[in-house]
């Protein structure tokens, strides 16, 4: 029965909450988002097969991120940053002006794939684009594997550590400035009715979001309440534009003009696939899977593999779907399915106990004022986020996003340090220069 991992995990996530002190620690965070989603996909998708075995993997897989998240916890230590370790200030003057530069890069990238759209399908003008095209492209990227250009791509590529940023810099600046760390999220919405896709505006959200729960926390440290009547208000409006935003584009996907009780119907059965089906998937795979494969990482680094050519990526990252009673199907497992794919059923207990470890000293790391580790917070977030699809690692994009950022918080931290040894290195170089010549 699966009620009886339902409340081990209930009684797990209690006791994380109790343990870390806090909601946003990454154990406490991890097991409370998940608890949520089986909890909702059994009430909203009843219809939905669900094992208890399968279940019992996903709630052992959580303690194992807790296990290793208590190692490196202070418990006895509140955790208040005393001093940020470097000018926030500065740090996030620096980073609105790149903001503004990613999403002009990203916008020009939008608004060329949207006119070489309409010029590919001979559409007459702007609306009838934006009504239109999305079905069009759609149909291409499943049946004639279409993909938009390398040069267009990288443009929009742009939006994803923009996100970040624009999440991360959010509380700093006031009035119309606020309106514009909000950017990435406007343009992957326009980007998402041009191409009638979902995954990356899901994406962009849980970037921004990540983005900012780790300023939230290097800022203020464990003291951040974010449990709060406001916040849940704001998740609840989120959640309600959302729907109204993914009826809208599902309805582009299937090419209707107008939306009507059947194609409410219609679009209700896939909605109910794709947001809650992902974890029926994984129960009904997990039935006969090989639990003790080993793909070395070419399931949750699926774009690195592809990029070297060791294992090419599927569209949806695995082929073969699972269909369900109503007819509709999916080819999305969780996040669980690529990782005992990759590491064996025993190394993705082992991977969950290391990702609980490192997060949560990114956490206390963050916490302190860190500003470096509080980047790094911000990865285990979004895969949190988005861990009832598959891993966001799987994007090249997203994986370069966060090397990038991680380099540039690096240099904008430590310039002191670096210009300061870039000006040592290069007066002992000429100290040398000069006494070869004597």
């Amino acid at each position: 029965m699966i009620i009886f991992p339902i409340i081990f995990l209930l009684l797990l996530s209690t006791f994380a909450k109790i343990y870390f002190r806090t909601w946003l620690a990454p154990g406490c965070l991890f097991s409370v988002i998940w608890l949520l989603y089986i909890i909702m996909s059994v009430i909203f998708a009843p219809d939905l097969p669900i094992s208890s075995i399968s279940l019992w993997v996903i709630v052992f897989s959580i303690f194992s991120l807790i296990t290793g998240s208590m190692l490196v916890f202070p418990i006895n230590k509140r955790l208040i940053p005393s001093k940020i370790d470097s000018d926030l200030e500065i740090v996030n003057r620096i980073l609105y002006n790149i903001l503004i530069y990613f999403s002009v890069f990203s916008l020009i990238g939008v608004l060329l794939i949207f006119s070489n759209g309409i010029r590919r399908y001979s559409l007459s003008g702007i609306f009838e684009g934006l009504w239109k095209l999305g079905y069009f492209y759609s149909y291409a990227r499943y049946k004639e594997k279409w993909v938009p250009p390398l040069e267009l791509r990288i443009l929009t590529y742009f939006l994803y550590p923009s996100a970040l940023i624009g999440g991360y810099i959010f509380e700093y600046f006031k009035n119309w400035k606020k309106f514009i760390t909000l950017f990435p999220i406007l343009i992957m919405v326009l980007f998402s009715l041009i191409v009638a896709a979902r995954a990356g505006l899901y994406l962009v959200i849980s970037i921004w979001i990540s983005g900012f729960i780790s300023y939230k926390l290097l800022k203020y440290g464990e003291k951040y309440k974010f449990m709060t009547l406001k916040n849940i208000f704001l998740f609840i409006i989120i959640m309600v534009i959302l729907i109204f935003i993914y009826v809208f584009l599902q309805n582009i996907r299937i090419g209707n003009n107008l939306i009507s009780t059947s194609s409410l119907y219609d679009i209700y059965q896939n909605s109910k696939v794709a947001i809650w089906g992902s974890l029926s998937a994984f129960s009904i795979w997990f039935e006969n899977a090989n639990l003790f494969s080993f793909a070395g990482g070419s399931y949750t680094f699926a774009g690195i593999f592809d990029i070297l050519g060791i294992e090419s990526r599927e569209q949806g990252l695995y082929s073969e779907p699972i269909y369900f009673s109503s007819g509709k199907f999916t080819n999305i497992y969780t996040i669980f399915r690529a990782l005992i794919d990759d590491y064996s059923i025993i190394g993705m207990f082992v991977f969950w106990f290391i990702v609980g470890m490192l997060s949560t000293y990114a956490y206390v790391k963050t916490c302190k004022g860190k500003i470096i580790w509080s980047i790094v917070l911000s990865a285990f977030y979004s895969m949190t986020f988005f861990s009832n699809l598959y891993s966001i690692f799987i994007f090249n994009s997203i994986l370069f996003s966060w090397i990038s950022i991680i380099f540039l918080f690096y240099f904008l931290v430590y310039w002191k340090s670096i210009k300061r040894f870039i000006f040592v290195s290069f007066y002992r170089f000429n100290m040398e220069r000069r006494r070869s010549f004597r």
